[in-house]
């Protein structure tokens, strides 16, 4: 009996960021599992092919094996942070932040690749206003939260709040001495 396998090479980049588990023989069909362990001045960012081309954004990896060697490349990335700074213009309710799902205070230093969700919470009688992102407004978006995925860069968001209208309801009754007119319009300049 003839057995077939074939090796999966693993490159670790740049050299010392980390360290893989699974790179071993498998035979064709057989399930391949990788896994990357940054060292704590990484994170793990992409498993490139032969050409250095991302095949995966996974970690752990798994592939069913070719007929033929693999050579993948476990790419990190140094850990490199950015600053979120988040307010509330002129009161009137609260704004909380949290990143990749642990809450975070304004002027807290992120690390790059960070997922960011905002919630904005109005007083009683108060709505969203507007957003501003980075000094621009954010035109026409007036819901309660926003999700800003993978950022990578210096941010400063705040949200404004505005009084909702007061809403009046006004019943008219036309008449004709002391009685009313049913059917009767009334219009407005």
């Amino acid at each position: 009996i003839i057995y077939e396998y074939y090796e999966v090479i693993v490159n670790v980049d740049p050299e010392y960021a980390g360290w893989v588990d699974g790179d071993y023989d498998y035979a064709p069909g057989e399930t391949v599992y990788l896994e990357a362990y940054p060292n704590s001045e990484h994170v793990f960012w992409s498993w490139n092919n032969a050409e250095g081309n991302p095949v995966s954004l996974d970690n752990p990896y798994t592939f069913e094996m070719p007929s033929h060697n693999v050579e993948l490349t476990a790419q990190f990335m140094p850990i490199e942070y950015f600053t979120v700074d988040f307010g509330v213009v002129g009161g009137n309710g609260t704004l909380t932040a949290e990143a990749n799902g642990a809450p975070i205070t304004s002027g807290d230093e992120i690390i790059i690749g960070s997922e960011l969700l905002f919630t904005a919470t109005p007083n009683e009688n108060y709505r969203v206003k507007q957003w501003v992102e980075n000094g621009y407004v954010i035109d026409g978006y007036t819901a309660e939260t926003i999700y800003i995925g993978t950022h990578n860069s210096y941010i400063e968001l705040t949200v404004e709040f505005e009084e909702i209208p007061a809403m009046y309801t006004v019943t008219f009754t036309v008449t004709s001495g002391t009685s009313p007119i049913e059917g009767a319009t009334v219009n407005f300049d």
